[in-house]
């Protein structure tokens, strides 16, 4: 089949369906073991069609049925690893007719068992116990299945175990849910219908190409991932994921890349940042024709050395409302700006960037009414789709814009009669940068208050120890010497909160960031306590007495499980803060 036929198709099921066959080139591969991080096992299309006959039948003797013409599909809650297995079930669950509502891994159960009860879920296919509350006693529970378990059980037929595509499938089903991160409260869920990802699917072809040795550095849960395995089915060359089971180290990173040597690595910061702390990380990264990151704050710093180094570094902007929007991979020849964005051509019409009310600097990106690939579910009245990301626009180069964060991620203070508008995530990068060997993660606090704040997270760091002593001096010199006097708002050292606590037990998304509201709700008697010891203890300009705030902070019983990787943030002193909708210096990150 011609590449620009496959997703041509009346339904998903079709498309996954034609592609497959009995070609044996490899299109997916894994590290092969539960703990490995390299070593790959390769599937072809004939693998794919063999293992996902095999999960329809498995789900079949477990007691979800085929579609037939006339029913309704059932919505099959998928929350487990991503994984082969998860591959193999997903496409058999989509050729059997029915909707996959696609969870990442890393959602607590309380967050597990409000979206299950949240899709009207009928099925969930899960590989971890899951504790089903009085109101959800009706979802049938199956185990996931290994890969040994499918491969041990009998061939069937597509007529035994798959719908009939052309009749029991209408091109407006839901062929999959996506969820969003969670900040504030329960994930919202995103419906997508088999037209819809068609679409999506024909618009992502043309920025991944079919002939790329690719590694996708996103759970195949995540909505990259589940494009990436969408996309593989006609592909050429393979797709390599990682091991979902375990924690990335820098080792196992190295061998990956090098192991894989992929064409096009699309990538997080986190392990972008892995990657060049070592020489060998480096070169694996400069053989690739590409390198995009998504997902992620990235810093200039990191971004820049690595240009310098010879990678071909590039950003995405994308969300999983509106698929990819911007992108700098096909700037000219010797443009190094890697994080300055331009509208991707199937979307350049379809966008507009409008100014932030109240700022002459910032800008936000609206979807316009018939901007493809934005789901129905998140358009305003009129069709148009703010993502609520903030950027800026180049001072000399024309249609090139620079992601600054979230709104959430830019904090106001008051001072007297004036407004701060301070951007955190530069504070915190510059903080965390210098110390990341004896603290975890910096979370800056301040919102509508008349000073700022950072909570410090680092594990075996109690009260009164060497170690305690020795992050709450290294935090303060670098606060003094690269916050206070550089960076427009100053932090005063009895605003300094460490929090001796695991940073896997702190709130992030399924791509491992930090969850700031939650953080804020988490652990918000600790700020509280530290604006209350600064009214006691009133200082200026960052001089303050000698005894850093801790508040004898310690882990709170309200840890997320699943937390299996940290953010890496990395640094930068630009774009610290916007005073009164102006820019002091140049710009901030770019955020995906």
């Amino acid at each position: 089949m011609a590449i620009t036929d496959a997703y041509q198709k009346r339904n998903f099921a079709e498309t996954v369906h034609d592609c497959f066959g009995s070609a044996i080139h490899p299109i997916l591969a894994f590290p092969d073991g539960l703990e490995a991080q390299s070593g790959f096992k390769y599937y072809s299309p004939a693998d794919l069609n063999r293992l996902s006959r095999k999960a329809a039948a498995f789900l079949l003797s477990n007691g979800v049925p085929v579609r037939k013409s006339g029913d309704k599909p059932l919505k099959i809650t998928i929350f487990a690893y991503g994984t082969i297995e998860w591959a193999a079930c997903f496409y058999a669950i989509v050729q059997m007719g029915h909707t996959a509502v696609s969870l990442s891994s890393r959602l607590s159960e309380e967050y597990v068992q409000g979206l299950l009860a949240k899709s009207n879920a009928d099925v969930l296919l899960h590989d971890r116990p899951v504790t089903m509350p009085s109101n959800l006693t009706n979802v049938h529970k199956v185990d996931m299945p290994t890969e040994q378990k499918l491969e041990a059980l009998a061939e069937k037929s597509d007529s035994e175990v798959y719908c009939d595509y052309t009749t029991a499938i209408d091109p407006e089903d839901d062929v999959y849910y996506a969820h969003s991160s969670g900040s504030t409260s329960l994930p919202k869920l995103f419906p997508v219908s088999h037209r819809e990802w068609l679409a999506r699917m024909r618009h992502c072809e043309q920025i991944i190409l079919p002939d790329e040795r690719s590694w996708c550095a996103s759970a195949m849960y995540n909505a990259v991932g589940l494009i990436q395995i969408s996309l593989a089915v006609s592909k050429s060359v393979p797709v390599f994921f990682e091991n979902d089971r375990v924690q990335f180290t820098v080792e196992g990173a190295v061998k990956f890349v090098q192991e894989a040597r992929p064409d096009k690595i699309g990538i997080t910061p986190w392990t972008l940042g892995m990657l060049a702390t070592v020489p060998k990380g480096i070169e694996g990264l400069r053989h690739a024709r590409r390198v995009e990151m998504f997902g992620a704050v990235c810093s200039d710093e990191l971004g820049d050395k690595l240009v310098a180094e010879g990678v071909k570094l590039a950003s995405l902007y994308a969300t999983t409302e509106s698929s990819a929007m911007a992108g700098s991979s096909s700037r000219p020849e010797g443009d190094d700006e890697w994080q300055w964005l331009s509208i991707i051509p199937p979307k350049k019409q379809h966008i507009e960037m409008r100014p932030l009310d109240g700022s002459e600097e910032l800008w936000q990106l609206w979807c316009k009414p018939g901007c493809p690939e934005v789901l129905p579910t998140v358009k305003d009245k009129d069709g148009a789709f703010c993502t609520g990301d903030l950027f800026l626009k180049h001072p000399t180069k024309e249609n090139r814009w620079k992601c600054v964060g979230r709104q959430d991620d830019h904090i106001k203070i008051y001072q007297k009669d004036r407004q701060s508008i301070i951007n955190a995530i530069v504070y915190e990068q510059t903080i965390h940068r210098g110390n990341k060997d004896v603290v975890d993660e910096v979370v800056l606090f301040g919102q509508g208050r008349g000073s700022l704040g950072a909570l410090v997270f680092a594990e075996d760091l109690p009260v009164g120890s060497h170690k305690r002593a020795e992050a709450e001096k290294r935090i303060w010199h670098t606060v003094q010497s690269e916050v206070n006097g550089k960076l427009p708002t100053p932090i005063d050292k009895n605003m300094i909160v460490f929090v001796d606590i695991k940073r896997t037990s702190l709130p992030q998304t399924g791509k491992f960031n930090i969850i700031r509201p939650q953080i804020y709700l988490k652990f918000q008697h600790l700020i509280d306590q530290a604006y209350d010891n600064q009214a006691s203890e009133p200082t200026v300009n960052g001089k303050s007495s000698d005894a850093t705030t801790n508040g004898n902070a310690s882990e709170q019983k309200h840890d997320r499980p699943n937390g299996l990787h940290r953010t890496e943030s990395c640094g930068s002193e630009h774009g610290a803060a916007l005073t009164n909708g102006h820019t002091n210096g140049p710009s901030a990150k770019y955020v995906s």
